[in-house]
């Protein structure tokens, strides 16, 4: 496990999922979307982007342990939304984590 995360907080369309595409593509890590249609999304802009991406899965098929990736790493896209749907509409107030934040700024 790695002792940072690195936390992209954006408002909505604010480039997100692109910067999670670039990452994706420069260091080959899969993208776990919440489900098959954001999946679907990620794919078709990875493709517009020109950008090539191990095949994202869903949040689904990533706690079941359903994915192959060659040495690769993970970004969770929207996991907000991943939060509040497994919430069924309750409010997440926090998350905690032992990593330390990095930031690149």
């Amino acid at each position: 496990m790695t002792d940072k995360i690195t936390i992209v907080v954006k408002g909505r369309q604010k480039g997100k999922t692109t910067e999670a595409i670039s990452l994706a593509s420069k260091h080959w890590l899969c993208i776990v979307t919440s489900d098959r249609r954001e999946q679907l999304r990620v794919v078709e802009k990875a493709r517009t982007m020109g950008k090539d991406i191990p095949h994202p899965i869903t949040w689904e098929n990533f706690i079941r342990g359903r994915f192959s990736i060659g040495g690769g790493g993970f970004i969770i896209d929207d996991l907000d939304f991943i939060l509040d749907y497994h919430a069924k509409g309750r409010p997440v107030f926090a998350t905690m984590t032992q990593l330390e934040v990095k930031n690149d700024k």
